[in-house]
């Protein structure tokens, strides 16, 4: 029932400040990256973890964990194309 609360929610988005704020996480991410350089880490993509089992059996090597069988109770909340969700898709697209 929440699912479906949240699935109807169309935000609208700040089409001054998107780029701005695009470009800011965008330099996190770099600048996240280039410290961790030296450390032990992986990349990983969240869709990877529903979509690619070798994936996820790789995520647990790296945290030196028991492989085992894992599930997730994960419900996908939005089902149409992005266009559809945003309230001004339009300004944002353009």
């Amino acid at each position: 029932m929440q699912a479906d609360i949240l699935a109807n929610y169309k935000p609208t988005i700040n089409i001054t400040s998107l780029i701005p704020e695009l470009k800011h996480v965008y330099k996190l991410g770099t600048d996240a990256l280039d410290y961790f350089k030296s450390s032990r880490h992986i990349l990983l993509y969240y869709e990877d973890l529903f979509n690619n089992r070798t994936k996820l059996m790789d995520v647990l090597d790296f945290l030196k964990l028991l492989k085992q069988k894992l599930f997730s109770r994960h419900v996908k909340i939005h089902k149409k194309p992005l266009s559809d969700q945003i309230e001004n898709w339009g300004s944002v697209y353009d």
